[in-house]
């Protein structure tokens, strides 16, 4: 759980151990309810989110 990075416009943002918890399990608890995903058999997930429309 400690390889957990959060960064704003390409700023690291400081996370202690009880908000890398939080993200952590919420993650991995909204990836492990889709449909042809288990909790036990994810090993990493990256995620991107960006405040700009995709025109692709």
């Amino acid at each position: 759980m400690n390889n957990i990075q959060l960064k704003v416009n390409d700023k690291k943002v400081p996370l202690n151990q009880f908000m890398k918890k939080i993200i952590y399990r919420t993650i991995f608890a909204i990836v492990g309810s889709l449909k042809g995903f288990d909790e036990d058999g994810i090993e990493s997930i990256e995620l991107f989110l960006s405040s700009k429309e995709d025109n692709a």
